[in-house]
């Protein structure tokens, strides 16, 4: 007999996109769905959608909450799950029809099943955890939460982190993959993810550049503690990040300009160079971390 799985979908304001969403995951060929909607506190139409869901299929199960990010509302989904795996979907995304029925057909002991999402050009793969790792550091693997099969008792035993909004979902994976003690990531190719990047969604960072940035910086201490033999990959990795955040014609620019002045001049490799130089000082610790946070506010403010 199939197992129940609880599909997990935290919702922002996505009225755009919510319904395609859901349609996808109640049309779903695999039938034994519980689909579990977090409201984090959306002021959009999102609430008028997700109470004709609840009328349409009595699977469905909603709960509200104050605007406390996606982590806080992947963890209160967690909470509230009843079935023996669980998915994460974000509501800008979709599935096709048998995404799930395939996840669930390839579960093995010690395997993680991850669908193949469309915005991360790779073919069908299993690997050993380790090469994973290694592909998630070289940006070949998606390595997040959303669109994987997870057993639902060892998920309930961790937490996404609130103290990040960067990538706080690899943080979860890299740990749940340790705790689950897995030994090989399976991407299947035809249980196709489909990405819809918002800006303003809960899965796009919303602040200045400076807090971009120490989310980065605090995500690759995090990842680093969990990758020991990695320390080098993992920091060209949040050189690459960095680059990207600094470099994004969406970032509020004209904040740097107004504190550094000099922002023409130096680009963005004059300004990540200073975060680089400190990180690589000494292993990374969160003393270390704090202390770096500091000197970055300092930089920022134009103080020498």
């Amino acid at each position: 007999m199939n197992d129940l799985i609880s599909v997990i979908v935290p919702i922002y304001n996505a009225e755009d996109y919510l319904e395609q969403c859901l349609i996808s995951i109640l049309e779903q060929s695999y039938d034994r769905l519980e689909v579990i909607l977090i409201d984090d506190g959306s002021t959009d139409s999102s609430v008028e959608i997700c109470e004709k869901f609840l009328r349409i299929d009595k699977n469905v199960r909603y709960f509200y909450q104050r605007n406390k990010g996606v982590s806080v509302a992947r963890n209160r989904g967690l909470k509230m799950a009843r079935g023996k795996y669980v998915v994460f979907v974000d509501a800008d995304d979709f599935l096709s029809r048998r995404a799930i029925e395939l996840l669930y057909n390839t579960r093995h002991e010690r395997r993680l099943v991850q669908m193949c999402v469309d915005r991360v050009k790779y073919q069908k793969f299993e690997v050993g955890r380790r090469e994973a790792e290694k592909l998630m550091l070289k940006d070949r693997f998606y390595g997040g939460a959303s669109g994987c099969l997870l057993d639902t008792t060892i998920a309930k035993n961790l937490r996404f982190s609130k103290q990040t909004s960067f990538m706080e979902d690899t943080i979860f994976i890299l740990r749940y993959m340790r705790r689950a003690k897995i030994r090989h990531v399976s991407v299947i190719e035809e249980a196709d993810y489909y990405y819809g990047y918002r800006a303003g969604s809960l899965t796009s960072s919303d602040g200045d550049v400076l807090s971009k940035c120490e989310d980065i910086l605090y995500t690759m201490q995090r990842i680093e503690s969990l990758l020991t033999r990695d320390g080098k990959a993992v920091r060209r990795k949040m050189i690459r990040c960095l680059e990207r955040q600094l470099r994004d014609p969406e970032n509020d620019f004209i904040f740097l300009r107004e504190n550094l002045g000099r922002l023409e001049q130096w680009g963005a490799r004059g300004i990540y160079r200073v975060f680089v130089r400190i990180y690589n000082s000494r292993p990374m610790s969160l003393r270390h971390y704090y202390r770096l946070r500091g000197g970055m506010k300092l930089l920022v403010k134009g103080r020498r």
